[in-house]
């Protein structure tokens, strides 16, 4: 499409019809960001509508300039006037103001680069400088960070203080070495026991553990003792847990359980299979 032909149609319609009793707006012929001025023969009365497709078509022309999407894009803005807002002619401006935007607010084409936000804390201030002057500006008391509410700041830096007094109160304060509950000892000899659950208190009740030796040093020994007698039960008498069970009065599953917490190992399949047939010839009782 020839788009510099309808534009010129357009333009020279509007310059030679008669004056319309209707709404218009003054259209820049040669663009002010192309080196247009803003003499009478460089202006023409435009339709809201016609003014927009002007700005359409200059963008088709010169898709490069960033000036003339710019205004294309906030022609697309709807006034109290007129609707301009074309789905279809809108999507296509604002993808194309946007990849313009993008190559010129990258690197050295961004306005705020190479610039940073200093604050002072004395005088209460905030400003913008650029980085080649930080140094100075920290020399002189300023910090590299943008305080915009100066009261939420003053709380935070005293939470940060606090905590900080918090933490040096603790390092000072010695740590109270505490005796074992179970052996006794300030340093259990055998921190696998005293340290995980050991169920002592099934131990107790079902096996004639003796609560006495609880946080003595006699705990190890009757320790040993009580999972003596349950390995002797399971692998010397060769009873099952479903036995021992009823034997102590306590459910086969609690029984699993304890052989898990006493680390005492089941029986492989085999063996339990030869047990059984041996116990069915009469060879065990």
């Amino acid at each position: 499409m020839n788009y510099n032909k309808h534009y010129d149609l357009l333009i020279n319609r509007a310059n030679t019809r008669e004056t319309i009793d209707l709404y218009t707006e003054k259209h820049h012929i040669i663009p002010r960001c192309m080196g247009g001025n803003n003499n009478e023969n460089n202006i023409v009365k435009l339709t809201p509508e016609e003014h927009y497709i002007a700005h359409q078509l200059l963008v088709k022309m010169f898709p490069t300039n960033p000036g003339l999407i710019l205004a294309a894009t906030m022609m697309a803005v709807s006034s109290k006037y007129n609707d301009r807002i074309n789905n279809r002619l809108y999507g296509w401006l604002r993808r194309k103001h946007a990849e313009v935007m993008r190559i010129n607010q990258t690197g050295i084409y961004n306005s705020q680069y190479g610039t940073c936000w200093i604050s002072n804390i004395e005088t209460r201030e905030c400003m913008k400088i650029q980085k080649n002057l930080i140094n100075t500006y920290i020399n002189a008391g300023w910090i590299k960070q943008r305080i915009l509410n100066w009261k939420l700041y003053d709380i935070q830096i005293e939470k940060i203080r606090n905590t900080n007094q918090k933490k040096k109160r603790k390092k000072l304060i010695p740590k109270i070495q505490r005796k074992c509950k179970k052996c006794g000892d300030f340093k259990c000899q055998t921190p696998t026991i005293c340290k995980k659950g050991q169920m002592i208190n099934t131990l107790i009740k079902f096996f004639g553990f003796n609560k006495n030796v609880i946080g003595t040093n006699a705990f190890y020994e009757e320790y040993n003792k009580i999972k003596k007698l349950i390995y002797d039960e399971y692998h010397i008498n060769m009873l099952n847990t479903v036995a021992i069970g009823k034997k102590y009065l306590i459910s086969s599953q609690r029984v699993d359980s304890i052989f898990k917490s006493l680390e005492i190992k089941h029986r492989t399949v085999k063996e339990g299979q030869d047990i059984y047939f041996k116990s069915k010839r009469g060879i065990l009782v």
